[in-house]
């Protein structure tokens, strides 16, 4: 169950409240939106308290863009596909989004890709065969969000390594 605040209809109020929503973390445009509309602003004050939250600096899709996905790939070892579709659902800009994920193409992903396929290898008994375990740590990473060609590249550099 939600927690359900009072309706806020002083605009200076609910610009302090969301200014400290802000400070907290990277928030998106959407979230910050919703935390509005639950506060009980209309669409006009939604829109007029955002433009200001923007031009103050408290506000950044593509700062949340990058730091949502940098803190999934590390943490989560979320891959590429997984972080964009979230992001998409998240109502962010495909440009912001391209540039959240350059930075961490080629050095973050290789390396959340590897750990995870390795920790799923370590998991599967080896009594099971090669195709098996092969089959079972790629639908594994699969579901995080990598694509095919990377996880073939990964998994050579496994079993040569």
């Amino acid at each position: 169950m939600a927690f359900k605040r009072e309706p806020i209809h002083d605009l200076k109020q609910a610009g302090l409240v969301a200014r400290k929503y802000c400070d907290y973390q990277e928030r998106c445009h959407s979230e910050v939106v919703k935390r509005l509309r639950d506060m009980g602003l209309g669409q006009a004050a939604c829109d007029n308290l955002l433009g200001e939250l923007i031009i103050e600096g408290y506000l950044s899709e593509s700062r949340f863009a990058l730091a949502y996905a940098s803190g999934k790939c590390r943490i989560k070892r979320w891959g590429p596909y997984k972080i964009t579709h979230a992001l998409r659902q998240k109502h962010v800009d495909e440009g912001c989004i391209t540039e959240a994920l350059k930075p961490l193409m080629d050095e973050a992903f290789p390396e959340a890709l590897q750990a995870l396929m390795t920790r799923r290898l370590a998991r599967i008994p080896s009594s099971e065969s090669s195709s098996a375990r092969k089959n079972n740590v790629w639908k594994y990473a699969n579901t995080y969000g990598y694509a095919g060609d990377d996880i073939a590249r990964t998994w050579a550099l496994l079993k040569g390594g």
